[in-house]
């Protein structure tokens, strides 16, 4: 129900709402934080039982604005719209809603440690690419190369940035083959524009060069 409402309100009025409901209700099932103090607990479920009932009138009031739409007070209706954005905005994120937790936990739980140097991109366009390819790397370093560290380089470059991905194991016997997770990587980085490189000697390195922006939205 909440879906239908969000699509039309973006119709009729031209807001962007759909991602801010899949944004609120997963912010609203989010897994517990497991080191909490008793007090940061209890602030914790204040703030997400505001949040809760500041959508729950903004949802109510665009539900009458729908039915009966002369007898809504249209800008009233829009600042909360707004009140409920800011509200997302500004609240902490966890560690699980970090950029490539779970593919950095999932390493972890391989037995795999990650070495990285430099600072993983934050912009959109790229992370999801370099989120694949972290766990493409793991992946490969476990199963092929044998090895227990994966060694990650980030550049920030004039239009994006250079990722390099070497590990400790032993090197490939033959030129690498893309299959499977490499072929379905090489496939999202030319989408949006970037590199893909694959060298097997001296030793298995991997090269991603990715835009900030995707080619669609030059």
């Amino acid at each position: 129900m909440c879906v239908e409402w969000c699509c039309i309100v973006d119709m009729k009025l031209g807001v962007s709402v759909r991602c801010v409901c899949c944004v609120f209700f997963l912010r609203m099932r989010r897994p517990p934080r497991s080191t909490q103090s008793r007090s940061s607990a209890a602030s914790d479920v204040y703030k997400r039982q505001h949040i809760h009932d500041s959508f729950g009138e903004m949802l109510l009031m665009t539900k009458h604005y729908l039915v009966d739409p002369e007898n809504t007070d249209k800008k009233e209706m829009l600042s909360l719209w707004r009140r409920n954005i800011a509200l997302l905005k500004n609240e902490e994120s966890e560690n699980w809603q970090t950029h490539c937790f779970f593919s950095l936990r999932q390493a972890d739980s391989l037995g795999i440690r990650i070495e990285m140097n430099g600072e993983l991109p934050e912009d959109e366009t790229p992370i999801t690419v370099v989120d694949s390819a972290i766990t493409v790397h793991v992946t490969n370093v476990l199963r092929h190369a044998e090895g227990d560290i994966a060694y990650i380089s980030i550049e920030k470059t004039a239009d994006g940035y250079m990722m390099r991905f070497t590990n400790n194991g032993r090197p490939p016997c033959a030129p690498v083959n893309e299959t499977g997770g490499l072929s379905n990587l090489r496939r999202m980085t030319e989408t949006i524009g970037g590199k893909m490189t694959i060298n097997s000697s001296p030793q298995f390195e991997m090269i991603l060069q990715l835009p900030e922006r995707s080619q669609e939205e030059f």
